[in-house]
């Protein structure tokens, strides 16, 4: 029977994680500026294989090791439709995909982590597997912005948006089929997150949507001050 100490939300671990993380999917990135083209699509393309591999890789851990049922451990939530979105965005090196990517990369990896649906806490396997796992959704993401220069324009914040409302009118009716509630869209996560203070369904949902857009808007806003006051225009 597996046993593991629970989650301590901003407990050491948690803290430590993040600063380690944050660290990481910044300094990475920019060490890697300066090196040839080729090197730069090299290591986006293993970037891209692991994002695929680490998505992959949760339903079998999650069924063959954990014996969750298959139909709740599909990557069909945000973040895992995200992932995929930025592998193919560094694979392929396309600016369209990380119109979408960039916001879905760091408007839902960022909150899953900072209020993250997790049971388990350091050190068990599956700790490690979820923060590794966002982790390397904000690298790719933040690898495109640095090392491709891609950079979101005023019209990817609404492209955001549609896209967001599309992957929610193709989920919802999965999650009927499979009794499933990925994005969230049936019920609120079993773990204590901010959407405690959102309402009941489906009030919390309209809230989680609003609280979305305004999380995009801050994605972007960076990139307003460096139009601004750098030397970047779109």
């Amino acid at each position: 029977m597996d046993t593991y100490d629970p989650f301590v939300p901003y407990g050491s671990a948690h803290i430590i994680t993040l600063g380690v993380i944050g660290l990481l999917v910044f300094a990475l990135p920019i060490s890697l500026i300066s090196i040839s083209s080729s090197r730069k699509l090299v290591i986006a393309k293993i970037l891209a294989v692991f994002l695929v591999l680490s998505e992959v890789g949760k339903p079998l851990v999650s069924v063959l090791i954990y014996q969750n049922p298959i139909n709740i451990s599909l990557p069909l939530h945000l973040c895992g439709v995200a992932a995929f979105l930025i592998a193919w965005m560094l694979w392929r090196q396309s600016y369209k995909s990380y119109e979408v990517a960039y916001f879905w990369g760091v408007g839902g990896g960022i909150p899953a982590m900072l209020t993250p649906d997790l049971m388990a806490g350091f050190p068990h396997p599956s700790f490690f597997y979820f923060f590794i796992s966002h982790g390397l959704i904000l690298l790719g993401v933040m690898y495109a912005t640095f090392v491709f220069s891609f950079r979101p324009r005023l019209a990817s914040v609404g492209k955001a948006i549609i896209s967001t409302f599309g992957l929610m009118a193709v989920i919802y009716p999965i999650n009927l089929l499979l009794n499933s509630n990925y994005m969230y869209l049936l019920a609120k996560p079993e773990q204590l997150t901010l959407m405690e203070l959102m309402g009941t369904w489906p009030w919390y949902i309209l809230t989680l949507t609003l609280i979305g857009i305004v999380v995009y808007l801050i994605c972007y806003l960076p990139f307003v001050f460096i139009a601004r006051y750098g030397n970047y225009h779109e």
